[in-house]
C-alpha cells in the first residue's frame, strides 16, 4: 500500500509519497521484521513493535484495520517539536511532561523509559536531569544554532567522546541494533562517523533518504 500524498515538502525524515515499499520510520527496516502500519491520516509508517501499537491480523477481515498515530489521534495539525532533539519530522508519542518526543529518540537515549512497556507510552522524560539538556554539543547538527539543544548521546565505541542527537545520527545511518541472540541489556546502540560500520550504515542512510 502506497503512503498518502502530502502537500508539504518532504525532508530527510518526512514521509515520501514516492515510496513503494513500507519502511518503518523508527528503525528504517521493512515488513520482513514486523507488521508495518500506516497512519490512515498522515501516512506515517511504523512497525507495530517499534511504536507499541496493538498487534493486527491482516488475514482477519473482522478486525478494524484502520490505525492512527498519536499526534493524529490528538488532532495535532502542525508538526510538533521533539522534547529530546531539534528535528521535527518523524513519528512521535506524548511524554509524561505533556510534550512530544520521537520514538527513535526515546528508544536510543539513555535514561528514557516508558510508563507502559508494552504500549511504549507515555515516554518518560521527567527522570532526566534538566542539566543534561543542552549540556553538550551535537557533532552532527546540520544547523549550528541547534547543536546545543535537546539531549545528545555519546558514541558507544569505547572511549570515543563524539556526541550527537539521535535523529541527526539516524539521518546518516548511524543507529544500530544488536541481533536478538546478542542482546543482554539495551539492544540499541550508536556509533559516530569514525566508528560506524559503513557497510551497515550505507543502506540505512539510503532508506532514510528515500523515505
Amino acid at each position: 500500500k502506497k503512503p498518502k500524498e502530502s502537500s508539504e515538502k518532504s525532508t530527510t525524515l518526512s514521509h515520501s509519497a514516492a515510496l513503494d515499499i513500507s519502511i518503518c520510520c523508527v528503525c528504517m527496516s521493512g515488513p520482513e521484521e514486523d507488521n508495518v502500519l500506516e497512519c490512515d491520516n498522515c501516512g506515517i509508517t511504523v512497525h507495530e513493535g517499534c511504536y507499541g501499537a496493538p498487534p493486527t491480523d491482516p488475514d482477519n477481515d473482522e478486525l478494524d484495520m484502520s490505525w492512527f498515530c498519536q499526534p493524529c489521534v490528538a488532532n495535532i495539525g502542525d508538526v510538533q517539536q521533539c522534547e529530546l532533539c531539534p528535528n521535527r519530522e518523524g513519528v512521535m508519542k506524548y511524554t509524561d511532561s505533556g510534550k512530544w518526543a520521537h520514538m527513535v529518540c526515546a528508544l536510543y537515549s539513555e535514561g528514557i523509559g516508558f510508563g507502559d512497556t508494552t504500549k511504549l507510552e507515555p515516554i518518560i522524560t521527567t527522570d532526566i536531569p534538566p542539566s543534561r539538556f543542552g549540556y553538550k554539543k551535537c557533532d552532527l547538527c546540520e544547523d549550528e544554532r541547534f547543536a546545543y539543544s535537546g539531549l545528545v548521546v555519546e558514541c558507544d565505541a569505547g572511549l570515543c567522546k563524539s556526541n550527537f542527537h539521535i535523529t541527526c545520527a539516524q539521518k546518516l545511518g548511524f543507529l544500530m541494533e544488536n541481533s536478538s541472540e546478542d542482546v543482554k541489556t539495551n539492544p540499541f546502540f550508536t556509533h559516530c562517523k569514525v566508528h560506524v560500520d559503513k557497510d551497515l550504515a550505507r543502506p540505512k542512510k539510503k532508506s532514510i533518504q528515500n523515505y
